[in-house]
């Protein structure tokens, strides 16, 4: 019952007038009590409207809104559905109440604002996500935490908030983690993988290209020491292969669109002139990836200019064959008539990759190298690695694990 402290408070009220004026203060004993506590947090609390000294969550509204929980080994991806009535230029704004400690969940920097941990999205046709590593959350206990939304307006004179969403949902949380090094630079460095990826994809990057992932990376604000921290991190290589990469950030980027990802994908490689092939290729690998369907990727590399130019012709045409006798008398066979455009023609069959294509190892390459190289691309794909992933990524490194283990049964042979 949430009127049950302006009860309490009307009736000791109540007893402490009768008793101080007897009939007269009894009535205007109880009107006290009842308006005093209701003001106390108590009654907040028991209202479940968190309001703290020093936070204004404003109009409080109850519109209908679903919410969806998608679990990662890193952390949970809250997916929210509105209203088509609401406005679409609206920014979401999330944040985390412990109703058993009567504080909001806070968080590790820099996503701790106000006590408590606070995450925005844009609202886009009635529906925003946003992402909670676990590690980047400071509880201390299991169970179910309430979800506050607050929703807010970008305007030319600065920031407008709309109304705040009183009591949405409510969202699980296990066992928090003990000693935990979570930091904002382990958040970005995915993004990072992604857009080095691009820059080496035909050979060592350049500079241009490396510029302009730097150029990318201050779009997120990091601080001096961590900007120097992830710039020693660029020159190392990726740790997972570029389609798990690709579903990682999908999942822990919400707030930033796939649109907007893959035009960041295009300035790195068209920074040192055109997109190549391989270029072209990684590019649709990353709509694949990411579930994009084939005419919206196709929109999006015909508006962004990011094809791979048509390599022109090197070789003369060979010159054209004599055209057959029209002697009717003649004895000679007559040419056979052009083959209709309407029969199918078989499309070929890809080439067969090498050992040494497989392995990425010259074909000149010592025993040693070819067990380095080995044993290097065995660690990306093993079944420990992918074991907390969905069944299509286990499905995945299961068949890379057999075409290298291919690859290296016929070095041995060939050996």
């Amino acid at each position: 019952m949430r009127g049950w402290p302006v009860v309490l408070g009307g009736a000791a009220g109540a007893a402490v007038g009768f008793a101080l004026a007897g009939r007269e203060g009894c009535v205007a004993g109880a009107g006290l009590g009842a308006v005093m506590l209701a003001m106390s947090p108590l009654a907040r609390s028991a209202t479940r409207d968190p309001r703290v000294p020093g936070v204004d969550l404003g109009e409080v509204r109850d519109i209908p809104v679903s919410l969806r929980c998608e679990y990662h080994e890193t952390g949970v991806r809250l997916t929210f559905e509105f209203p088509r009535s609401l406005r679409q230029d609206a920014e979401l704004e999330v944040r985390l109440w412990d109703r058993r400690r009567k504080r909001w969940v806070p968080g590790r920097t820099p996503w701790n604002s106000e006590g408590g941990i606070r995450r925005r999205s844009k609202v886009i046709l009635g529906q925003s996500s946003v992402y909670f590593p676990f590690d980047a959350l400071v509880y201390d206990r299991a169970g179910s935490f309430d979800v506050y939304l607050g929703f807010f307006l970008q305007g030319p004179l600065g920031e407008e908030r709309l109304f705040d969403q009183r009591d949405p949902c409510e969202l699980m949380l296990g066992l928090p983690g003990k000693g935990s090094t979570w930091s904002y630079g382990q958040h970005l460095r995915p993004m990072i993988d992604l857009l080095m990826a691009m820059a080496r994809s035909d050979g060592p990057p350049s500079p241009e290209r490396t510029g302009a992932v730097m150029r990318i990376l201050q779009r997120f604000e990091p601080s001096t020491e961590l900007f120097s921290e992830l710039r020693a991190f660029m020159r190392g290589e990726a740790p997972r292969p570029f389609e798990l990469t690709c579903r990682h950030v999908r999942f822990a980027f919400p707030e930033h669109a796939l649109a907007q990802v893959f035009e960041w994908l295009v300035d790195v490689a068209k920074a040192d002139g055109v997109v190549t092939r391989r270029g072209q290729e990684l590019l649709e690998l990353f709509g694949t990836s990411c579930q994009v369907s084939k005419l919206e990727l196709d929109d999006w590399l015909t508006s962004l200019d990011a094809r791979s130019p048509i390599p022109k012709r090197t070789t003369e045409p060979p010159p054209p064959s004599p055209r057959p006798s029209t002697d009717r008398w003649s004895t000679r066979a007559r040419a056979a008539p052009p083959r209709s455009s309407t029969v199918p023609v078989a499309a070929p069959v890809p080439k067969p990759k090498t050992p040494w294509e497989i392995l990425e190892i010259p074909d000149n390459a010592t025993e040693e190298e070819t067990n380095s190289a080995y044993r290097k691309k065995v660690a990306q794909y093993h079944p420990d690695r992918v074991a907390h992933l969905p069944t299509e990524f286990q499905e995945l490194a299961h068949n890379k694990l057999l075409e290298l283990n291919g690859a290296r049964d016929r070095l041995k042979k060939l050996a």
